[in-house]
């Protein structure tokens, strides 16, 4: 219950008491599985009230991404209740669903600015291509200003992919981080939600694909019992 794990956060060493709570109650999610089902009650009104109190969007959607991991190891009535809580979560928490959603909106324009460039690369290429078609007829001392260059080039572009692959491992989400704020759960899609897209359970596959693009799930009944 809520007093035990207060108890158990107040026990806990560093940082402020609401830290060391939403540490703790982080830690907690990994152990539902092994919970008994009338508790099932107790636990989402538990996360629903704290996730959904939580100022910090970063530790917040450390919690969204770790609760709909465990849906792979819990049964469809599990499954079914996490997605109508993070349905209502999402709902209340507009600064989250910004935050989450918004990786849709920044792939789509990597990939326009990736054919910009990817365009602008051609036609120097070709215009290379044409400079050194022409210098073939004048002096040769042209192939290696032509080589050089070209060789230059590889080694700025290897030494920018370097820079970005380092940035990348930097912010790259970590699901086993002990402290959810830190995770970089907002660096990282809901991948989860598309693996529940192909649930054998149908209304599963609804839901999760209503949640992927930001639709708001409608239900009334109790997952945990319909399902």
């Amino acid at each position: 219950n809520i007093d035990e794990l207060e108890e158990r956060a107040d026990g806990s060493q560093g940082g402020s008491f609401a830290d060391r709570f939403y540490r703790t109650l982080y830690e907690v999610i990994l152990r539902v599985h092994l919970a008994k089902l009338a508790k099932m009650d107790e636990y989402f009104g538990l996360i629903f009230r704290c996730v959904r109190a939580d100022p910090n969007v970063k530790r917040v959607a450390a919690f969204l991404k770790r609760m709909l991991q465990m849906c792979f190891v819990n049964e469809s009535n599990f499954t079914a209740a996490t997605l109508l809580v993070i349905s209502e979560l999402l709902k209340g928490r507009k600064d989250v669903a910004l935050e989450i959603f918004k990786f849709n909106s920044q792939l789509k324009s990597e990939d326009q600015s990736a054919a910009v460039i990817s365009i602008h690369a051609t036609k120097n290429k070709q215009a290379k291509t044409g400079d050194e078609s022409s210098s073939d007829s004048e002096e040769e001392e042209n192939f290696q200003d032509v080589d050089r260059v070209l060789e230059e080039q590889k080694t700025a572009i290897k030494a920018v992919q370097k820079d970005k692959n380092e940035k990348i491992n930097a912010n790259k989400y970590d699901a086993h981080k002990r402290e959810p704020q830190y995770a970089n759960a907002l660096d990282s899609p809901l991948w989860e939600l598309v693996a529940l897209v192909n649930h054998c359970h149908p209304t599963i596959c609804y839901w999760a694909e209503q949640l992927s693009k930001g639709q708001a799930i409608h239900y009334e009944g109790d997952p945990l019992l319909d399902f």
